[in-house]
């Protein structure tokens, strides 16, 4: 019975005591309120996300602390501000935060411009610019002037036979 059950409780405890804080005799905190224009499932959805963007921003932050870091590094073109730049549009596409993921892609794609002219690391940057702009369901005509222009480079850099043509032809459709 009720005994039984406090004789147990108090042979746990003594083996495995609680925090201090989890022994305070205050009562619990209340639940946060919940607003009223969310159903039950939204509020958790709410809260449950709280952690993940808060996670997302301070990864943003260092991302772009890093990119601050390169170019005071080395310089506003080097290949350690076009991999900066690439970082942050890989974590902007990941949380599909595609006008921002765009604008780091066309960031680093100046830099590739001023670096190597028209290479195959400008070519893959173009690609990415272009996917972003399908997915963001931009004009069409931009991502496929991308496209022709990074099969244009692909196929003067590695002929006219090579596998990655494909790759972008495909994507030309």
């Amino acid at each position: 019975g009720p005994r039984l059950a406090a004789a147990a409780l108090a042979t746990l405890l003594a083996r495995w005591p609680l925090p201090a804080a989890a022994q305070s005799s205050a009562p619990p905190a209340p639940p946060p309120a919940q607003r009223a224009d969310l159903s039950p499932k939204q509020h958790m959805q709410a809260r449950d996300a709280a952690p993940t963007r808060a996670a997302a921003a301070a990864e943003e932050a260092r991302l772009k602390q890093a990119l601050q870091e390169a170019e005071r590094t080395h310089g506003a073109t080097a290949m350690a501000v076009v991999q900066a730049w690439q970082d942050l549009a890989d974590f902007y596409w990941q949380e599909m935060r595609l006008r921002e993921a765009a604008a780091a892609l066309e960031s680093e794609l100046a830099v590739l411009r001023r670096l190597e002219g028209a290479g195959l690391n400008t070519a893959r940057v173009l690609q990415n610019l272009a996917a972003v702009y399908n997915s963001d369901h931009q004009p069409p005509q931009r991502a496929i002037a991308l496209l022709q222009e990074a099969l244009a480079i692909r196929e003067r850099l590695l002929g006219s036979e090579h596998v990655d043509l494909a790759v972008v032809l495909l994507n030309l459709g």
